[in-house]
């Protein structure tokens, strides 16, 4: 039983114990939890968010979200989870508009929200100030890593430099980070001499799913952004003609990423085996899983990707180039390939082999239900603020 199940069966005996307050920072939640139609919002950090103040929600705690604007009003209520819009986004004069309203709109946000615990996901320069509004007011804040670059100082990935100092300020004052992987904790440790804690990502698996045998595709889903690297899907499409390659992704701003669109257009017409689906809002994203045999991951450098939790909670083995750090019995979960041809070698026996494919798959699922649940994450962070002393007002 969790402590939030402890503090209401008391409830039932009329001994109250107060559930903290627990705030998220999170300017591009709204969209994804809302499920609002026809935005392109569905980044990593916030699904992992979703998951998590759901969780949390279910739990009796009261939680709120400091939100961009996407059109809700100041403040709403969606599903018992209370969204403060921070500022709008037309608001203010260029340059000036940083400053005010953006900083002065978040800082208020975070005295509206009242929280006991103010929660950030991924590199950004709001952690300063989230870190010194807890100082001034008594509160705790807990920062969680997204890519492994958030822990290495310069390749943050924030654009203007001063932001990217105002990030590293907060992060060296915040009480409690979470990473995600082995590596963004020694990363922690080495480059700012602190303790992190891992809690790894969480995924919510649907309840239907396809057997092995019934799946036939080999996916690619993800942003189609530089350090993503489709480009070598498409070769490994050209060079296996007799499997079926499917992507899934849109582009973001670049100029790489928009021509990447283009040269995948161009290649799902001319090839018959591989399709280019564009971007799909996360439902449908996630439904793509179902059929798929295998799912790759091209990428130079990831953090945790919430799409090796979409395969492995469906026995669906991974292969990539990175390594996350999960092992199960002494063995990768995943397939961490050398390089494209160990990528393709790795690709040929686990199609070709069903004594392989069934190891690995079992591996993965195993590795899922024993290590990436919601409430096994949620108890985690619960321990975190239980072990600290923070108390409810």
């Amino acid at each position: 039983m969790n402590f939030a199940e402890v503090a209401n069966a008391l409830r039932g005996y009329g001994v109250a114990m107060s559930l903290l307050r627990i705030c998220f920072v999170a300017p591009n939640l709204y969209p994804v939890f809302a499920r609002l139609a026809g935005s392109t919002l569905v980044g990593g950090a916030e699904v992992q968010q979703n998951f998590l103040v759901r969780e949390l929600t279910r739990r009796g705690y009261s939680v709120s979200v400091l939100s961009s604007d996407f059109g809700q009003g100041a403040e709403c209520e969606v599903e018992g989870v209370r969204f403060i819009r921070m500022f709008e986004n037309s608001a203010g004069l260029p340059v000036i508009r940083a400053f005010h309203p953006r900083m002065s709109g978040l800082w208020r946000a975070l005295k509206l929200a009242d929280a006991d615990v103010y929660y950030n996901r991924c590199a950004t320069m709001s952690l300063a100030l989230v870190v010194r509004f807890c100082q001034k007011f008594g509160r705790t804040n807990i920062f969680a890593g997204a890519s492994d670059l958030d822990f290495v100082p310069g390749q943050e990935l924030i654009q203007a430099v001063w932001y990217r100092a105002m990030f590293r300020y907060g992060l060296r004052r915040t009480p409690h980070v979470v990473v995600q992987n082995p590596t963004q904790l020694a990363l922690f440790e080495k480059n700012y001499g602190g303790i992190a804690r891992l809690i790894p990502s969480v995924f919510v698996p649907p309840s239907q799913a396809l057997a092995a045998g019934e799946r036939r595709e080999i996916l690619w889903c993800g942003v189609l952004r530089p350090g993503k690297r489709v480009e070598i899907l498409l070769e490994l499409a050209r060079r296996l003609p007799q499997y079926f390659f499917r992507v899934v992704g849109g582009a973001d701003s670049s100029e790489y990423s928009k021509k990447v669109v283009e040269v995948l257009v161009g290649a799902s017409s001319r090839l018959p085996n591989l399709s280019y689906d564009g971007f799909l809002p996360y439902e449908l994203a996630d439904g793509k899983f179902l059929q798929a045999k295998l799912f790759l991951n091209t990428s130079d450098r990831e953090g945790f990707p919430n799409t090796f939790l979409q395969a492995w909670a469906r026995g669906v083995p991974t292969l990539s180039f990175v390594d996350v750090g999960a092992r199960m019995e002494g063995h990768d979960v995943g397939v961490v390939c050398t390089d494209e041809a160990a990528m393709e070698a790795a690709i040929l026996r686990l199609m070709e082999e069903p004594e392989a494919y069934a190891a690995v798959a079992e591996r993965a699922r195993n590795y899922f239900l024993v290590n990436h649940t919601v409430e096994s994450c949620v108890d985690k962070y619960e321990s975190i603020w239980q072990r600290s002393g923070v108390a409810a007002d």
